[in-house]
């Protein structure tokens, strides 16, 4: 994944992967970094939502799911980062270039029991310690 700094700020393809590696007996590309997600999300421009987690569905489809169809829309050409925003209660905005932006919303409590993982930022090709949002708040793994 290429990197380019421009007015101080560093822009990241979003999906764009430069490396190729192994995962359960396949190949598949991988990118610099990863932000896996487990609550709700969704991509908005302007005041509209273009896709969301709740998206999956699709009657006029019978191989990819409307979430699918609808990420595959929005992401040719690549969304590029150029900013991210992140506040105490695990609210993470990753805003693009082009007036568009991603919204992760944790939306769980944690249990008695259980400790909810939110969403997870890391590295997946060096041993970094992941950034984890779990109910119980922030931590490296």
């Amino acid at each position: 994944m290429e990197v380019r700094p421009s007015g101080g700020h560093g822009y990241v393809p979003l999906r764009q992967t430069n490396q190729r590696t192994m995962r359960q007996g396949q190949q598949t590309d991988v990118g610099d970094y990863a932000l896996h997600v487990q609550c709700a999300w969704r991509i908005v421009r302007r005041d509209l939502t273009l896709v969301g987690s709740r998206d999956q569905f699709d009657p006029e489809s019978t191989s990819a799911g409307r979430r699918d169809r609808l990420l595959d829309e929005i992401l040719e050409p690549p969304l590029v980062v150029e900013g991210i925003e992140a506040s105490s209660s695990g609210l993470l905005v990753l805003r693009f270039l082009g007036e568009a932006h991603l919204e992760v919303l944790p939306d769980r409590r944690e249990s008695l029991d259980e400790d909810v993982e939110h969403w997870r930022f890391f590295s997946p090709e060096d041993k970094t310690p992941h950034l984890v949002c779990r109910s119980s708040g922030f931590e490296l793994e």
